[in-house]
């Protein structure tokens, strides 16, 4: 019988195997949902403002911290600042990243976690800028509860990350700050993973649209 090689249905069994191992690699372990679920109670139920901060970052930091691809730190001194959480890729999230698997863009992101009752202005925005400018992440994230300030894409704080984008003439050279919501956190184990969020995020920047054009529902919905 003669060896036909590499068949569709070979090439099928490939990717089926592969979307699947990504899915294991980037999903949040549901193993943690029910303390997930306990430290959104927690945060919503804090008595003040000082410890509703310190539930935000954790929480934050639970999340990430329980992707089986992430390596996170916590409050990393700089020479001139203090980041809350970085992420750093581990090998098999790099290897993905490398073979076009991830839309990261960096294999090294920043958080930071702000715990005000209002939207986020072009000041912060503007400092937040200034730190991934001057660190080797292309990505920095900004998690707070009402994202930031701006009529439109274009507008105040929401124009700020923008112009921060186009700052930069080549595309691998060009920096992302994204903002997620606490709502939007709130989501991540229900319609889809913080992954996929933050991909849709860099996506809404590069094509100057809306975030949720790139979101898939999730395969539970």
């Amino acid at each position: 019988m003669q060896d036909k090689g590499f068949s569709l249905e070979d090439y099928l069994k490939l990717t089926d195997s592969l979307a699947l191992m990504k899915n294991q690699a980037i999903n949040f372990n549901p193993k943690h949902n029910d303390k997930y679920k306990e430290l959104v109670s927690e945060l919503e139920n804090a008595p003040n403002n000082t410890l509703k901060g310190k539930k935000f970052e954790k929480l934050v930091d639970f999340i990430v911290s329980n992707i089986p691809i992430f390596k996170t730190y916590k409050n990393i001194r700089t020479a001139t600042n203090e980041i809350d959480i970085l992420i750093e890729l581990d090998d098999i999230g790099k290897k993905m990243l490398r073979d076009g698997m991830l839309g990261l863009k960096s294999d090294v992101l920043l958080i930071e976690c702000k715990n005000y009752s209002g939207k986020i202005d072009v000041t912060w925005v503007g400092k937040f800028c200034n730190l991934i400018s001057n660190s080797q992440s292309r990505v920095g994230i900004l998690v707070s509860n009402k994202g930031f300030k701006g009529r439109h894409n274009w507008d105040s704080a929401k124009g700020l990350v923008r112009k921060f984008y186009y700052s930069k003439e080549r595309l691998d050279e060009k920096k992302f700050v994204l903002d997620i919501t606490l709502d939007e956190l709130k989501k991540v184990t229900i319609e889809y993973n913080l992954i996929e969020l933050v991909e849709s995020k860099i996506k809404a920047i590069e094509n100057d649209t809306k975030f949720e054009h790139f979101l898939t529902k999730h395969p539970a919905e």
